[in-house]
């Protein structure tokens, strides 16, 4: 079998020296090659229509926009966690508030944690040729095509979390790992059970006497997010759950917290499958060869941060503070680590298995074409290029701007128009002729 690229390589006596330099060039040229492909992915799928998954996207956008006007810890003031914010703020603070600012912005931290994936994939010893087959693979499925277009953290996150997961056991990864984790913590809920994980791991290893003190701070900082985010709703809010509270009495107002117990559990793994799509049969396939004991101290560290993850969504949403749409954009990571899983799995089980591979896979470039053509956001009422459009055309013709929501769409205009801080929105009286109706100048008070 091919030598893992990234690995380290062992002489007889036992000293590991670094892959030759040939290797490293060849690994740098791969990760610009997938990272060349998911970026033409995703400009395919803009160019189809694809514009966003809900309104959320556009109110981020405009929390930014807010952020590089008057910076703060806590940019939303709400239950989002506040690491996008700062990334795409700062970057709006050089290159000018607007959705395009934002959107290469997104894209350039998601190919950023996609190339750590494939590194990630390289240490955990899948050969070159599995790793790439995993960025491709894992890139291709719907879900992650859209999210790696869009201008949410989902992304991003998700592939932090799957390269944390891939490299934690590996002493020399284990900063890079926690400083993984504390950016996607402080990014999606959804990372917290992955730190809880490799953060007790590497607690851990703290009872050898050796590298002590390293193992101990990388556990703290493994887990800083969230303790960080808990504080600072102690001291701000009044309530360390503060955010949980929150998203929950919203699921219980729009009605989303009287779904069945059962449907609650089911929910997501019933996403999971269907976000994999036909990934999931050679998933199987691998979950199967977990009966070799080889399988098992490869992948139990990965698949026991799949697990926690897993777990952890499915006891959020039967306590309501799961996300309240699209559960697939909380099972990122899943993707990542289980298409590496049934990558090496495959690879190490020889041709027969590949050619089983290849032909379940071979239906992934029609599903992704499907993907390309029925997106989220494309039905008439979620498009929002006029919005967008008057709010540029007002950008700089108006001081301010009074606007009345109808129910969301307002959030694509402010974000168009660049400055959240001279657009005043008040509450609707009746029924509005256009959706949001604007009004030159600050009109009213200011809806809460």
């Amino acid at each position: 079998m091919q030598q893992p690229a990234a690995q380290e390589t062992a002489t007889s006596s036992g000293v590991r020296h670094a892959p030759p330099r040939s290797e490293w060039l060849g690994d740098a040229r791969a990760t610009l090659l997938l990272c060349a492909f998911v970026c033409a992915c995703s400009s395919i799928v803009l160019a189809s229509g694809f514009r966003h998954i809900s309104d959320d996207d556009y109110s981020r956008v405009v929390i930014a926009e807010s952020f590089a006007h008057a910076p703060s810890l806590d940019p939303s003031g709400t239950s989002w966690l506040p690491a996008p914010f700062w990334i795409v703020g700062s970057a709006m603070m050089a290159f000018g508030r607007s959705l395009a600012t934002a959107r290469v912005v997104t894209m350039i931290t998601t190919l950023i944690a996609i190339a750590l994936c494939f590194q990630g994939a390289l240490a955990r010893g899948l050969s070159r040729r599995a790793s790439a087959a995993t960025i491709v693979i894992a890139a291709l499925l719907p879900w992650n095509l859209w999210l790696d277009a869009a201008m949410v953290p989902e992304a991003m996150c998700g592939a932090l979390v799957a390269f944390a997961a891939l490299v934690f056991q590996k002493p020399g990864w284990r900063v890079a790992a926690a400083l993984a984790l504390l950016v996607a913590s402080l990014s999606r809920y959804e990372a917290w059970p992955a730190c809880a994980v490799i953060a007790i791991y590497f607690a851990g290893c703290c009872r050898a006497p050796a590298h002590r003190f390293f193992n101990a701070a990388c556990a703290v900082l493994a887990a800083a997010g969230p303790f960080a985010w808990i504080a600072w709703n102690a001291i701000s809010h009044g309530s360390p759950t503060h955010f949980l509270d929150r998203v929950a009495n919203y699921r219980q107002s729009i009605g989303a917290a009287s779904v069945p117990l059962l449907s609650k559990v089911a929910e997501y793994p019933i996403a999971l499958v269907r976000v994999l799509g036909v990934m999931s049969p050679i998933i199987a396939l691998a979950l199967i060869g977990l009966r070799s004991p080889e399988m098992r101290r490869r992948w139990w560290g990965p698949l026991t941060v799949s697990a926690a993850i897993l777990l952890f969504l499915i006891w959020g949403d039967v306590r309501d503070g799961a996300p309240t749409h699209h559960p697939e954009r909380a099972l990122v990571a899943l993707t990542w680590i289980l298409t590496a899983f049934s990558c090496d799995f495959l690879a190490r089980r020889g041709s027969s298995a590949w050619l089983v591979a290849v032909a379940i896979a071979a239906t992934l470039p029609i599903t992704a074409w499907r993907a390309i053509h029925h997106f989220p956001g494309a039905d008439a009422s979620e498009v929002r290029a006029t919005q967008i459009a008057r709010g540029r055309a007002l950008r700089d013709k108006a001081e301010c701007v009074t606007v009345i929501p109808c129910r969301y769409e307002h959030f694509a205009f402010i974000a168009g128009f660049g400055a959240p801080e001279r657009a005043r929105v008040v509450e609707p009286e009746g029924d509005a002729s256009e959706c949001p109706t604007v009004a030159i100048g600050c009109l009213g008070p200011s809806a809460p």
